[in-house]
C-alpha cells in the first residue's frame, strides 16, 4: 500500500471505529497494555467501539461471542490453524494437495532467503500474523533489501497484542514463499470468504477488489449457504454495484468449507479460484477480531444465536 493510500486506510478507520478505539489498539498492539488482563482490555476495547459493557457472563451476539472466545477458548488446534505454513499439510489432509498453493521455502529471518532459487514472480509472506505479505511481480527489479527490512519488522510483531486473539500468541514466527497468482491483488480479484458457525456455512462473502488497502477498493455481497443473497452489510466495506456470477466450483467450496469447520465452533475459510479450480486461502476464526458492525443490526443477535459455546479451555 502507498503512503498516500496508507493514510487514506487509517483515517477511514479512525471514522468507521472510533479515535478511542483505533489509539487503544494501536498501543495495545506496540506493547503498552502487556500487563492487562485480556478479559479487562477487550471489555475496554469493546465499550470504545460500541459505547457500551459487554457481559462475558452471558454473551448473547456474535460480537460478544467472539470476545468470550478469544478469553476462554484456547484450543490448541487454533494456533496450528493460523500459522500459513502448518495450516498446510492440515488442509491437504481434508481437502486434498490440489487446493493448496506450494511453499518455495520457508526460514526464520528475511536474510536467509536465498532469492536466486526463487521464481521471477513470487510471495513472500510472514507466518504469524494478518497481511503481512509481499507480492513480487519481477525479482529481478525489486528492492530486496527493504522488502527483508519490511518481512523482519513483521517477524517481531506478536500479533496476539492488539486484538488479544489467542491463537496468534504462540505462533512460530518465520517467512515462506509461494508462486505467484495473477488474479489476486488487482482491482478484478475475487475471493470467497465462507463463515461456519457449529461447522455449518452461515454466509459466504464475495470479496471484489483490493485486500488489505483502502476501504473504497474493496466490495463485500453476502450470500447465504444455498446463494441466495442477503440483506447484510458489515464492516465497512460497501456492496458491489455489479451482480455477482458464482464459479461452477462454489458447492464443492461450501463442502470443503465445512470438512475444515468441522472441529470448532466458528471459522471463516477463505478461498479463490484460479484456472477453474478452488483453492486454499486462510482460516480466520475472529475476523476483524469480531468487532463488527451489522446493518440491518439483528444480524448480530441472529448470528449469535446460532453460534453454541464450547467449554472454557484457558
Amino acid at each position: 500500500m502507498s503512503t498516500v493510500d496508507s493514510m487514506i486506510f487509517n483515517i477511514q478507520m479512525v471514522r468507521a471505529t472510533g479515535l478511542r478505539y483505533c489509539i487503544y489498539k494501536y498501543l495495545g498492539a506496540h506493547g503498552h497494555f502487556h500487563d492487562v488482563p485480556d478479559e479487562q482490555y477487550l471489555q475496554r476495547l469493546y465499550k470504545y467501539f460500541y459505547g457500551r459493557k459487554m457481559d462475558f457472563n452471558n454473551p448473547q451476539t456474535f460480537s460478544e461471542k467472539m470476545q468470550w472466545m478469544k478469553v476462554y477458548y484456547h484450543n490448541p488446534l487454533l494456533t496450528k490453524m493460523v500459522d500459513k505454513y502448518d495450516v498446510k499439510q492440515y488442509v491437504i489432509d481434508k481437502i486434498g494437495p490440489e487446493h493448496v498453493i506450494p511453499c518455495l521455502g520457508v526460514w526464520s529471518k528475511a536474510e536467509d532467503i536465498d532469492y536466486d532459487k526463487l521464481p521471477d514472480a513470487v510471495v513472500l509472506k510472514v507466518t504469524h500474523d494478518s497481511g503481512g505479505l509481499r507480492m513480487i511481480k519481477d525479482k529481478k527489479n525489486c528492492d530486496k533489501a527493504e522488502i527483508n527490512e519490511y518481512l523482519n519488522k513483521r517477524l517481531n510483531r506478536n500479533f496476539f497484542y492488539a486484538g488479544r486473539e489467542w491463537q496468534y500468541k504462540n505462533v512460530n514466527p518465520r517467512i515462506i514463499a509461494e508462486p505467484y497468482v495473477e488474479t489476486l491483488g488487482k482491482s478484478n480479484s475475487v475471493e470467497y470468504k465462507i463463515t461456519c458457525i457449529n461447522g455449518r456455512v452461515e454466509f459466504i462473502t464475495v470479496c471484489k477488489g483490493i485486500a488489505h488497502s483502502r476501504l473504497d477498493y474493496r466490495t463485500n455481497d453476502f450470500y447465504s449457504r444455498d446463494l441466495q443473497k442477503l440483506d447484510m452489510v458489515t464492516n465497512y466495506y460497501a456492496n458491489s454495484k455489479t451482480e455477482n456470477k458464482m464459479p461452477a466450483c462454489i458447492n464443492e467450496m461450501i463442502e470443503a468449507a465445512e470438512k475444515l469447520a468441522k472441529d470448532f465452533p466458528t471459522v471463516r475459510v477463505d478461498f479463490y479460484v484460479d484456472n477453474d479450480d478452488y483453492i486454499f486461502g486462510e482460516m480466520t476464526f475472529y475476523t476483524w477480531d469480531g468487532f463488527f458492525r451489522f446493518t440491518p443490526e439483528d444480524w448480530n443477535m441472529k448470528l449469535g444465536q446460532k453460534l453454541i459455546l464450547p467449554e472454557k479451555m484457558i
